[in-house]
């Protein structure tokens, strides 16, 4: 429900909102009806739809940071806020086709995959970080699926300009690049990245 008053002491009576109607100059204010159990109304009131909103728009924010003088709440919900990148990672690796692909029997390995999908997570903030910092400093745009330029590309556009990739492997167990016109040179360039990567075998091993 909505009302509209004339006056300058009608101000507080109602706040400007979002509404359905498209009428932003509109007061808003909510009512209620309290009625017994045939439906027959035994009290109404109304109130200030606006305050109310804002009420069901909070939320509770648990964190370690104690020190109010150097973390306070608006500064600590506005840094929570603003760990965007960190989010979106952590969508992409609760996506069903991915998590329900996954089967461990024991907590240990589960443990352990966790940490393991953690840093591909990682790296694919890292990924979307450099080529949108490339992009950035040298003014150009991304070639992406489709046939498409971005100069924001998402760390699913810059895997997927990946499928181009195809490695031959000859006849005794060498492998060299299959050259296409969707071989993505730019996007190998753009992450600091050789595209013999996917051709070169390290000899060298690590024993920890």
């Amino acid at each position: 429900m909505y009302c509209q008053r004339g006056g300058e002491d009608d101000v507080s009576q109602g706040l400007l909102w979002y509404n359905r109607d498209h009428r932003p100059d509109l007061k808003q204010f909510n009512y209620g009806l309290v009625v017994n159990g045939e439906g027959i109304p035994l009290l109404g009131y109304a109130s200030d739809g606006a305050e109310l909103k804002l009420r069901a728009s909070c939320f509770v924010l648990i964190t370690n940071m104690l020190d109010e003088e150097e973390h306070p709440a608006e500064k600590v919900l506005r840094d929570c806020k603003e760990q965007t990148a960190v989010e979106l990672q952590f969508k992409a690796i609760k996506e069903p086709e991915f998590v329900g692909a996954m089967f461990v029997k024991k907590p240990e390995r589960l443990e352990t995959l966790a940490y393991v999908v953690l840093l591909a997570a990682m790296v694919r903030a890292i990924i979307q970080r450099r080529a949108r910092r490339y992009a950035e400093i040298t003014n150009e745009e991304l070639p992406i699926p489709g046939k498409r330029m971005t100069k924001r590309p998402t760390a699913r556009m810059i895997l997927d300009s990946f499928d181009a990739v195809v490695v031959v492997i000859l006849p005794g167990g060498s492998r060299m690049l299959s050259e296409s016109k969707l071989f993505p040179h730019k996007m190998f360039r753009a992450l600091g990245v050789s595209p013999s990567v996917y051709v070169t075998i390290p000899r060298e091993t690590w024993d920890p």
